[in-house]
């Protein structure tokens, strides 16, 4: 007589995977890029590109799929294009205003 062992928990199963953390690791280095061209080049430049990477951030999280991509995810989907997307065209507007950079 032969008796089958259970099978093991898990068995035949593949793990899901891990949330691709792509997207944090590009917004980082948006973020650094930003703080470079602050440093380097110009104040002005450094806030329109992260007027952009905003942008970008919010149109990436509106098309994602669920769960959302790590490090862009904090609160509802509708929550966090809209803020994102309201930080972005409120940087890239007062990047915009007359007198803003020294003469």
């Amino acid at each position: 007589m032969t008796t089958s062992a259970p099978p093991r928990s898990g068995a035949g199963r593949t793990a899901p995977s891990a949330p691709s953390q792509r997207v944090m690791w590009c917004a980082l280095a948006g973020v650094l890029l930003v703080c470079a061209l602050a440093v380097l080049v110009d104040a002005l430049v450094a806030v329109r590109v992260l007027g952009v990477e905003l942008a970008v951030l919010a149109v990436v999280r509106l098309v994602a799929p669920p769960p959302g991509p790590v490090g862009v995810t904090a609160r509802s989907k509708a929550f966090d294009v809209v803020f994102l997307a309201v930080a972005a065209l409120a940087v890239l507007a007062l990047s915009l205003a007359p007198n803003i950079a020294p003469a």
